[in-house]
């Protein structure tokens, strides 16, 4: 996932399209706290979707008009294997090592 922040925004509606027409999985929200402010969220399982079709994305316009917001970019680092979809004998602390806290708390 990579989130990015833009300012300068007077009509979210050419981003909506341009983005559903560069076939690039995401969602575009309007920010409450300004009200020029957007951000785009995009979402893909190979990084280099962000290089290939997220850059082509905000380098053509309307997004390559915007100022970005760099203080709020980020690109968050998705694991293969979600934590939520592992077993719970992947997650769960063995019984020795609950046993060891059990002692030192008691």
């Amino acid at each position: 996932m990579q989130l990015l922040v833009f300012g300068d925004c007077h009509d979210a509606r050419p981003l909506a399209r341009a983005l559903e027409a560069a076939g690039v999985t995401g969602v575009l929200y309007e920010d409450v706290n300004d009200p020029h402010g957007v951000a785009l969220l995009t979402v893909t399982q190979d990084p280099n979707e962000f290089v290939e079709r997220v850059r082509r994305l905000l380098n053509s316009d309307p997004f390559a008009s915007l100022t970005q917001k760099p203080d709020f970019t980020t690109l968050l680092n998705m694991v293969d294997e979600p934590l939520a979809t592992l077993a719970p004998e992947r997650t769960r602390p063995g019984r020795d090592v609950l046993t060891r806290l059990m002692e030192a708390h008691l």
